[in-house]
């Protein structure tokens, strides 16, 4: 056991590092460490994972036996905001409240390297600070040991509050207030143009303030509408705005458009590149990365981030008395945009369908029929009665990656299984692929969906519906990425007929 507590006081600092056991080295077998962070009264807690290298591969986390769980509040039973595992970095989570509950657990025979961490008491009014830390030797923990620790390679050290220069910030921010100065005669004396208007909006990018950036906080609202400046009349040339969403815990933020026109000379732009845009970005190794990019006059899909981080960037270059900008709602959700089954706490992403609930529904992919979030795994556990089953057709599926779906291609991908653990009756299943059906030996079934940071897709659509076993609607075991439906002629035009009343309801 190695236990460990940080609490935030005027004694100790606000911010410090905390390791897996032995780490850089690998760390013991068959251990639990607990890290539990306490903050003050208006304060949260913001912990930076900078590398996490547990098991090789890219299992799920529901069969990892090394893992990182961390919950939001004072232990196990408060729910999980993220269930870490594999390898990964520069992953970020925000606590709701005062507490923060990291739980380390390494069961395996072949433990990895461990991970590294920050922590940082936060003020709930301030924005997100830097977590730039002073360098700490590897193996020691930050903070107080409240319990016994494992050898001497994990150690506890104290040490001073780090604070910035305010000097040093005042030269930067009249630095930035001379350059925008700049920048506003060079374009009251320069002539339009599209190359001029794309640089000004790349430099704007690069940190420069303009007069209609936004910052939407969860605390303050869960939902809202965000919209071009000027919305509904046509927004100005040369305008620049940020928009910038803020959740914390297992909030993703999703925003839907209801309206989409923007300037546009091409007739089929690709890359939006030089014209009116509207550019989506979201946290990807510690990075704010762009994902998306809309322009022209389609609506977008529905947008979803993969945390609790999401910048939108406004680049009105030209605009137009014809255009009228764009108008979206956003929200900060805790279910992923999955609308069906009962969501369960002990996962972020997790929702359980029980047919003394309902016998038969629909379920999809988070953000559906938006583009699903990257690094994002959802599971969807089936529960039946006794000699029940559950049949699953899949009207619609496009998750990004190729055959076999597995690491070495990167590819994103949905997996079945009879039980919690892996089911090598079931392959995975990734691409674009037809309509198919799965079908489960027993009463319980289940179907796991895992994306990585890399690509992509609209993920996919399907129906259940539960059924007796003395049926005799039986289903061959899959083969590929299919399955051929066999018996009674009556029970399978019974089951295609409960989909179709239920796809018409």
């Amino acid at each position: 056991m190695c236990d460990y507590e940080f609490v935030s006081s005027t004694l100790t600092p606000l911010r410090g590092r905390f390791y897996s056991p032995r780490y850089p080295s690998s760390y013991p077998k068959n251990i639990r460490c607990s890290y539990r962070f306490r903050a003050r009264l208006k304060e949260r807690i913001r912990v930076l994972f900078e590398e996490i290298a547990l098991q090789k591969g890219d299992l799920s986390c529901i069969n990892r036996a090394d893992l990182i769980r961390v919950h939001d509040g004072r232990g196990t039973t408060a729910p999980s905001i993220a269930v870490l595992c594999n390898h990964g970095a520069e992953i970020e989570v925000l606590s709701t409240g005062a507490d923060l509950y990291v739980e380390f657990v390494a069961n395996s025979d072949w433990p990895g390297q461990g991970f590294k961490a920050i922590f940082q008491f936060q003020p709930l009014d301030d924005s997100p600070p830097s977590l730039e830390v002073d360098k700490v030797a590897p193996g020691a923990v930050t903070g107080t040991p409240r319990y016994s620790v494992i050898g001497p390679a994990v150690s506890a050290t104290m040490r001073k509050k780090i604070c910035d220069p305010e000097g040093i910030e005042g030269v930067k921010l009249e630095f930035i207030k001379a350059s925008s100065m700049l920048l506003h005669v060079w374009w009251l004396i320069g002539a339009l143009s599209f190359t001029l208007g794309a640089l000004r909006a790349k430099e704007m990018g690069e940190g420069k303030a303009s007069s209609c950036d936004n910052v939407f906080n969860s605390d303050l609202t869960k939902t809202g509408i965000v919209t071009s400046p000027g919305y509904p009349n046509p927004y100005p040339a040369r305008a620049y705005c940020r928009y910038e969403f803020q959740g914390r815990g297992k909030e993703r933020v999703q925003v839907i458009f209801q309206e989409f026109h923007l300037h546009d000379i091409y007739t089929d732009p690709k890359e939006c590149d030089g014209i009116d845009s509207l550019l989506a970005y979201v946290l990807i190794d510690g990075k704010m990365e762009k994902i998306d990019a809309f322009c022209g006059s389609m609506t977008p899909r529905p947008l979803m981030s993969n945390g609790p981080k999401l910048s939108l960037e406004f680049n009105g270059i030209v605009s137009s008395r014809h255009v009228r900008g764009f108008r979206a709602t956003y929200s900060f959700t805790e279910n992923f945009g999955i609308t069906t089954g009962r969501q369960l706490p002990e996962y972020p992403c997790a929702f359980v369908f029980n047919s003394n609930e309902t016998r038969n529904g629909t379920f999809a992919s988070p953000n559906y029929p938006g583009y699903y979030p990257r690094d994002t795994e959802c599971h969807y556990f089936f529960n039946g009665q006794p000699k029940e089953r559950v049949h699953l057709h899949f009207h619609y599926f496009d998750v990004e990656g190729v055959l076999p779906c597995g690491a070495a291609s990167a590819s994103d991908f949905v997996e079945f299984s009879n039980y919690m653990a892996r089911d090598r009756k079931y392959s995975r299943h990734c691409g674009q692929l037809k309509e198919f059906d799965v079908d489960s030996d027993g009463k319980f079934f289940r179907v796991t969906f895992k994306s990585n940071e890399r690509l992509d897709g609209t993920g996919f659509n399907a129906s259940y519906v539960f059924y007796d076993e003395e049926d005799n609607f039986t289903v061959k075991p899959t083969q590929g990425h299919a399955s051929t439906c066999k018996g009674p002629a009556v029970m399978f035009l019974v089951l295609q007929l409960v989909f179709r009343i239920h796809l018409q309801a």
